[in-house]
């Protein structure tokens, strides 16, 4: 009930832009103290400190598009390169986040 609510006052009763962005960051606030409370609980593999927060706020989707080629064929390439084990990588004008990833296992020399 509280969420549909909460629907149907952002479609429809507030337009606004500063009305929605302050619900957006009301809710990343809320999701940050959740996320850094289930944190606390483990052992810390790394800090999770407010003053770190970088938000994308706009990035809360249902569902994340994507380009099957350029996602399935950097994965495959990625296992060939680890299954090869090289000395070094030397990358020309592929995505740099393939160099990127490629480069947690091999040293990559890479090209644009």
């Amino acid at each position: 009930m509280r969420d549909r609510l909460k629907r149907w006052l952002l479609s429809y009763t507030l337009k606004s832009d500063r009305v929605r962005h302050w619900l957006v960051w009301r809710r990343f606030r809320r999701e940050f103290a959740q996320f850094k409370a289930l944190s606390d609980k483990r052992p810390a593999r790394f800090a999770l400190r407010w003053e770190d927060r970088y938000p994308c706020l706009g990035d809360k989707t249902e569902v994340t598009g994507f380009d099957r080629h350029y996602v399935y064929h950097t994965a495959w390439a990625a296992r060939i390169v680890a299954q090869l084990r090289p000395a070094y990588h030397v990358d020309i004008a592929s995505s740099l986040y393939f160099s990127a990833l490629v480069s947690a296992f091999v040293p990559v020399i890479f090209f644009d």
